[in-house]
């Protein structure tokens, strides 16, 4: 995304979030391409690429009053559209769809075509690794559990560990804003 884009996206997201209608097709129009890029990064099949964008899409205007106008737009799209993914690839790994929970993620294809594409997926990776790094030890089992689902769960209940991962994630945005993302 072009930079006068990010800039139109984040002002088009914060008049939105303030409930200005009119953003709702800019918003639509710049955020479309790049919820459909990450998807079809992350998903098996292109109906699943669709089906996550789709989802991630509504789940961004069901959810733009809680823009906080601090963060970055574009930032903030590509985690809700992340975060469909994988939502999407474990209920496929639970209904069996998958090889089996250890393979739910699986590798995310890199289709960076050239050598300054890979190089910044590259150290966006280390970036991500080396966040991960500073969480606890049990925040990373947690999360780690909560992305491969329930084979690598502790024993313990449901709504338990529901709460701990709600508490590591945001253990993790924090480290994300400690290190300057997002």
């Amino acid at each position: 995304m072009e930079r006068q884009q990010r800039i139109d996206l984040q002002r088009s997201l914060c008049r939105l979030a303030d409930g200005d209608r009119a953003a709702f097709r800019p918003v639509f129009d710049l955020a479309w391409p790049e919820v459909q890029r990450v998807a079809a990064r992350m998903m098996r099949t292109a109906a699943d690429a669709d089906d996550a964008a789709q989802t991630a899409l509504c789940k961004l205007f069901e959810r733009a009053s809680e823009f906080d106008p601090a963060r970055d737009a574009l930032a903030w799209i590509v985690g809700i559209a992340s975060y469909e993914c994988l939502t999407l690839r474990k209920k496929a790994a639970r209904r069996r769809e998958a090889a089996g929970a250890h393979d739910a993620l699986g590798a995310i294809p890199d289709d960076a075509r050239d050598p300054e594409a890979q190089a910044i997926a590259a150290e966006l990776e280390a970036v991500a690794l080396s966040v991960l790094g500073t969480l606890d030890p049990r925040d990373r089992d947690t999360l780690r559990a909560a992305i491969l689902g329930d084979a690598s769960a502790p024993a313990v209940a449901p709504a338990t560990f529901r709460k701990r991962v709600e508490r590591a994630l945001v253990r993790l945005r924090a480290a994300w804003r400690d290190h300057g993302i997002g």
